[in-house]
């Protein structure tokens, strides 16, 4: 089920900035039409507050996110993930703290020293260092394999000596 949760939410993260097709949903915002492919998505990524659009109640779908705005989304999916069980995110200890460039606004500071602690990006991720540029379909690639590779290395343990015959 968990694993099901991460493709759902790695396909909604994808929908934060790419739209194309045809699926029936229910729309939540204003400008993502109820039979949009990425509708049901969208719409179910907002409900477990992972995507919350603009003020306008708009999702902007088609434009281009920054990279501290897909840093935010990452966050709340990780932390979407954790909710309701032991997290399976834990700050890594052997960290000596991490650094949060000056140029990032104070709306993103959270989500990026959340995404560093935890080890989901590099400390020399761009999505980190340079995040006022639009994110590309490379940074989302390798954001969500990142993402994906900490929860899985975290959910299934190494085995012990003891555990190798």
């Amino acid at each position: 089920m968990k694993y099901l949760l991460l493709v759902v939410g790695i396909i909604g993260i994808g929908a934060l900035c790419f739209a194309a097709g045809e699926k029936v949903g229910i729309a939540r915002f204003s400008d993502v039409p109820a039979d949009h492919w990425a509708a049901d998505a969208v719409t179910e990524l907002a409900d477990q507050g992972v995507l919350q659009g603009y003020p306008d109640g708009t999702f902007n779908g088609e434009r281009a996110v920054t990279r501290y705005e897909l840093a935010v989304t990452l966050a709340r999916f990780a932390e979407f993930m954790n909710a309701g069980r032991n997290p399976l995110v834990q700050p890594d200890s052997t960290k000596s703290g991490s650094i949060i460039p000056e140029e990032c606004p104070s709306w993103a500071q959270d989500s990026v020293l959340f995404l560093s602690e935890n080890s989901i990006l590099p400390a020399d991720s761009p999505i980190i260092t340079d995040g006022k540029k639009f994110a590309t379909g490379e940074d989302v690639a390798q954001s969500l394999s990142s993402l994906a590779a900490r929860f899985i290395e975290l959910e299934v343990a190494d085995p012990g000596p003891e555990d190798i015959e």
